[in-house]
């Protein structure tokens, strides 16, 4: 959560793209979740979605509270992976959502959506 954590989508892809030469990437690959499938990315789309199963990135949340008006501050909700468009091109995507005040409690799973919607965009070409 200190301003040396912080990182620029551009330095991210660079990150990825390096992992996926090394001679251990589909494992590497294999450990990350899957949007609509597993872990923080279960819910971020419709079991319906197209998209669903196309991508194996990895989150990120950081969260503060905000004592001037006792709500949420997201700082960052991050998703950096691998997704397969709906015509079989493989991408390197990092996505960033910065500094949006929470005002409900569904606050940060609403942003998990928006990701996954923008996912959902993406892999359509």
């Amino acid at each position: 959560g200190s301003p040396s954590d912080m990182t620029s989508p551009r330095a991210t892809v660079q990150l990825l793209r390096a992992m996926a030469r090394r001679p251990d990437f589909p494992v590497y690959r294999e450990a990350l979740p899957i949007l609509g499938i597993d872990g923080t990315l279960a819910t971020a789309v419709d079991a319906k979605s197209p998209a669903r199963g196309k991508v194996q990135a990895k989150t990120g949340t950081y969260v503060v509270d905000n004592p001037l008006n006792g709500n949420r501050l997201l700082t960052s909700k991050a998703l950096g992976g691998y997704l397969t468009t709906r015509s079989g091109k493989q991408l390197v995507i990092s996505i960033l959502l910065n500094n949006r005040m929470l005002t409900d409690a569904d606050g940060i799973n609403r942003e998990g959506r928006v990701i996954g919607r923008l996912c959902e965009v993406i892999h359509e070409d």
